[in-house]
């Protein structure tokens, strides 16, 4: 389990996040909603330990986070920023493989088979031999979704093994928005805890167990994701009317939003 209790972090003077709580458990996707500004990449940096939290705790595992070394928790989760820095041109299946590292990321015939079912995951595998430089935005966010897969493909021995994502769909077009959730569901159908940062709420009602709503650093609602994305809480954290239409076809309400006029 990762378990955050009361976390607050000051970055350059302001309160990013304050005294925020949560539980993140084997086998669920949690998706990590709120306005721009709300904290959410702060939140998964300081569940990553990128950054430090100003007071609270996090234990991963029931162990304090600040005491686990840097292999030790490579090897415990994984973490996809939004950002890509990667500008050398390695094959495709050399970037996934780099996800390997924390396990000394052999040449053996099951670390190459980590490799290979990291990329069909991700569904990668049909230019596995292609410079990554040559990819388009869409397909190198893939490609580090492979990668971050890879590098925590088996659960521990003991506890569970976790996955931070900040906006893994945002360069993605529609159906690979999909094909994108629709992996991320499955690694936590094998044990794995998700925590996903996301600006989509359609995307969430569809994929997520539960939903943490944000605003201004703080938890304003966590929960069931039918019980959190209602009508009442989605305006008041984002500030917009929506309608929640029901379709026979789906058992998932869509989320239709307008702009809130003035006068409201």
């Amino acid at each position: 389990m990762l378990v955050a209790e009361g976390v607050s972090c000051v970055l350059d003077g302001r309160n990013v996040l304050r005294g925020v709580d949560l539980r993140l458990t084997a086998g669920e996707v949690l998706a990590i909603l709120g306005p721009n500004g709300a904290g959410k990449s702060t939140l998964l940096r300081v569940l990553a330990r990128e950054n430090t939290p100003t007071s609270g705790r996090i234990e991963l595992n029931g162990r304090a986070l600040d005491q686990w070394s840097a292999v030790e928790l490579a090897r415990q989760r994984a973490v996809l920023p939004q950002a890509d820095s990667l500008r050398f041109a390695f094959e495709v299946r050399e970037v996934v493989r780099l996800g390997r590292y924390p396990w000394n990321g052999g040449t053996s015939d099951k670390e190459k088979q980590i490799v290979e079912d990291a990329m069909c995951a991700a569904g990668v595998e049909q230019f596995a031999a292609r410079p990554y430089t040559s990819l388009s935005g869409g397909e190198r966010a893939r490609v580090q979704l492979a990668r971050v897969l890879a590098q925590i493909w088996e659960a521990p021995e003991r506890g569970t093994h976790f996955l931070l994502l900040d906006e893994p769909t945002a360069s993605l077009d529609l159906a690979h928005q999909h094909e994108v959730l629709t992996a991320v569901r499955g690694f936590a159908a094998r044990g794995a805890g998700v925590a996903l940062a996301l600006h989509d709420l359609n995307l969430a009602t569809r994929y997520a167990d539960r939903v943490l709503l944000m605003k201004d650093g703080t938890v304003d609602t966590i929960g069931n994701a039918r019980d959190v994305l209602t009508a009442a809480n989605i305006g008041r954290v984002f500030n917009v009317d929506v309608d929640l239409l029901r379709d026979e076809r789906s058992e998932h309400p869509w989320i239709a939003s307008r702009r809130r006029s003035s006068t409201t």
